[in-house]
């Protein structure tokens, strides 16, 4: 009967707590709620330039690396590859839809530490920035094998500087 009272606290904190996470990210979700659905890569792609599987650490606004964007499932971190083709890049996660990058929305590609929470070792994510609907978007790769980082940073690279010579 003596612990009665401090359990009773401590129950009660707990559920403040989760109640206030579960509220931050249901807000979180309502702040882009307005972005129209994410494009799905399109069926019949040939073999990929270059793939690599790892972890989609998530997405963000550019320069804002811990604004993280939960619309459309892109806050949760999964499993995922990404394939990088003659015009855009897949980005197949699990338990996602997947989501394509047309060659003509991607912005910049970079090597950085952290992104929308996930911090690692200097350079260990590749950060693609997009365009989806008037929106900037940054999403978060670590691929698993440091090798794969170099090629699909090039890869994305040579996407991005031929679509800003096309616009």
């Amino acid at each position: 009967m003596r612990y009665l009272a401090p359990v009773l606290i401590l129950a009660l904190v707990l559920a403040v707590a989760y109640y206030g996470m579960w509220r931050g990210w249901w807000t979180r979700a309502n702040l882009t709620a307005g972005m129209p659905p994410l494009p799905t890569p399109p069926p019949g792609l040939p073999a990929p330039a270059t793939s690599a599987e790892g972890l989609y650490a998530g997405a963000a606004r550019p320069g804002q690396w811990l604004d993280r964007i939960t619309s459309h499932g892109l806050g949760a971190r999964a499993k995922a590859i990404v394939e990088v083709y003659a015009d855009g890049v897949a980005l197949r996660r699990d338990g996602a839809a997947g989501v394509w990058l047309a060659a003509g929305s991607l912005r910049a590609v970079r090597r950085d530490r952290a992104l929308a929470g996930k911090v690692v070792e200097d350079g260990g994510l590749v950060v693609v920035t997009w365009s989806h609907a008037d929106t900037e978007l940054d999403l978060g790769f670590r691929p698993t094998r440091a090798d794969d980082a170099d090629a699909l940073e090039s890869a994305v690279g040579a996407l991005v500087e031929r679509a800003a010579h096309e616009r």
